[in-house]
């Protein structure tokens, strides 16, 4: 019995190790279960995120979408309210443009005033000086004087020696220069001006070499053609290094100007006249700074063989009146033209609606016409270049719809003709009496027909006739940039707006010939000089291997003349 209650006991203490253990067992399922709900809570709370997530970015979209639309809206009205102040900025660019067009053609008009200054030693003038540094001058004045020494011109580099002047000694006239290697003087010796007359002085420097000429304008010589004088000053530079912070005076000299050594005068008596440099005038009484008492005199006499030709300056024109006989229906428009323009306007007249125009001009160095007479436009344009610096003689001659322009080479009797028909039924350019015919350019601060170019013509006019009505530019009361004479033949500065090239005739050079020039371009490859010689065979890279030379001995000369 004993043994039975024993194993009884132990039976008992298994039973409770074992239901010890299984209700540990439950504790830990039980707190896993616990841990497994809390874990279930969360994951609903996540869940509950994520969806709220998933909700917010639809509602951020269609939330940004709604900004966006309104931002648009606000920039239309933002740009609604810009469209003045756009406007009132374009108008403002073309006031400045038209503002500086203006101050132009005054200086302009203000250059061409032709009354010329007295001054009894006392007058004193600075002007501002349209030029840059170069190896080519040329001076023109005219004057009428009884004092025997008298400075006429100075022009002076304000940092460096070079300078120009023209003064008188004993009543002759000497031509003085300096470009950085010594001075340079040459008097022309034929007879003295100081005998109350007037006289024209030209006088030009080309590198090292100086040349004056005096024509007498009254007296018992007036109309004598001079013979030049010419010298040179010593070897080295060429280029005369001055720009428009120069010194420039025209009679006379300040006290505080720096001037040369070598000029001797200082001051002006008598009577100053019409002034050029480098084919551009001096408006007298466009100074810059004057001293003492100036007073005017009358209008210098001008030499009778340049009578009818105009020079035009590339930057002007001239405005005259329609003539006082019109007939709409015929028009003849006849001139002589000489020029090295590419593209340029040589006629253009206009009604004020511009429904009725006409214009002749260069296009690619053609001759081209274009014409509306209210209905639709006619133009043609001639096969050949006209543009070879050589005389040329234009005629247009209009019956009703149908216009001619005739051009013949002076020289050479070669003529062109062509022919334009203008569109619709219209027949008659109702051109008003007080309506302007152009030539050479047009103010810049009008509207015009887009057909017309607005680039300005640089070369001569002469014999102008619109319906048999001649004109002299001169005499209008609205030109710039117009001078009387021509003085193509000397052409030292030539430009190219576009690829293009300019051929001269040939020379013989000797060995140990050097050629120098100045150019300045913006391209980073292109020929500047070519030649070829015709009697000796010469390989293609031998030819490139010599213009390789050239230009860099022209570069090297550019920088060595100029002091770079």
């Amino acid at each position: 019995t004993s043994a039975k209650l024993a194993a009884t006991k132990a039976v008992a203490a298994d039973a409770n190790a074992t239901a010890i253990d299984i209700l540990e067992r439950l504790a830990d399922l039980n707190l896993r279960l616990g841990g497994l709900q809390l874990n279930c809570s969360e994951l609903e709370k996540t869940v509950d995120a994520a969806n709220q997530m998933i909700q917010d970015p639809e509602k951020n979209i269609h939330a940004a979408g709604a900004k966006v639309k309104d931002l648009e809206d606000e920039a239309d009205r933002l740009l609604e309210k810009l469209q003045p102040i756009k406007k009132l900025q374009d108008n403002l660019r073309r006031n400045i443009s038209q503002i500086k067009e203006l101050i132009n053609q005054a200086r302009k008009q203000a250059n061409s005033i032709k009354v010329s200054v007295s001054s009894g030693g006392d007058c004193l003038r600075s002007y501002r000086p349209d030029i840059r540094k170069g190896r080519y001058n040329a001076i023109i004045l005219h004057v009428k004087t009884t004092t025997s020494d008298n400075l006429l011109f100075y022009l002076g580099s304000v940092k460096y020696v070079d300078f120009l002047a023209l003064e008188m000694r004993k009543g002759k006239v000497n031509f003085l220069w300096d470009v950085g290697s010594g001075v340079g003087r040459v008097e022309y010796p034929h007879h003295t001006i100081d005998n109350g007359n007037w006289h024209r002085i030209e006088a030009s420097r080309n590198g090292l070499n100086g040349t004056i000429s005096v024509y007498p304008l009254e007296g018992p010589m007036a109309g004598m053609m001079p013979s030049p004088a010419s010298d040179n000053s010593p070897t080295a530079y060429t280029i005369l290094d001055v720009d428009q912070n120069a010194y420039l005076f025209v009679g006379g000299i300040f006290g505080t100007a720096k001037k040369a050594e070598a000029v001797r005068a200082s001051t002006f008596t008598g009577c100053m006249g019409e002034t050029f440099l480098d084919g551009k005038p001096i408006g007298l009484w466009n100074y810059r700074d004057r001293q003492g008492d100036c007073k005017g005199c009358v209008v210098s006499p001008q030499r009778t063989d340049g009578e009818g030709t105009f020079q035009l300056d590339g930057e002007g024109y001239a405005a005259v009146g329609r003539p006082v006989r019109w007939n709409p229906n015929v028009s003849t428009v006849t001139f002589k033209f000489r020029t090295f323009s590419t593209d340029a306007l040589l006629m253009y007249l206009a009604t004020e609606d511009m429904k009725d125009f006409m214009s002749l001009e260069l296009s690619d160095g053609k001759v081209r016409v274009n014409f509306d007479l209210g209905s639709g436009v006619g133009s043609a344009m001639s096969a050949n270049r006209h543009n070879d610096g050589r005389w040329k003689a234009l005629t247009m001659s209009r019956n009703k719809k149908q216009a001619t322009v005739t051009v013949v080479d002076i020289d050479s009797s070669a003529d062109e003709k062509i022919v334009a028909l203008s569109q619709g039924s219209a027949t008659g350019l109702n051109l008003k009496e007080n309506q302007k015919i152009y030539f050479g350019g047009l103010p810049m601060i009008r509207n015009y027909r887009s057909e017309v170019t607005l680039k300005r013509y640089a070369g001569c006019l002469r014999d102008i006739e619109v319906s048999r009505t001649p004109y002299n530019l001169l005499s209008s009361t609205d030109y710039t940039g117009v001078t009387k004479g021509c003085n193509v033949e000397n052409l030292y500065t030539v430009s190219f707006s576009k690829p293009g090239y300019m051929e001269l005739g040939g020379l013989s050079l000797e060995v140990g010939t050097e050629i120098s020039l100045s150019f300045s371009t913006l391209s980073d490859t292109g020929i500047i000089l070519l030649a070829v010689g015709g009697a000796s065979p010469i390989s293609q890279e031998v030819i490139y291997l010599m213009f390789f030379v050239c230009l860099t001995s022209a570069i090297l000369a550019e920088k060595a003349l100029s002091r770079l």
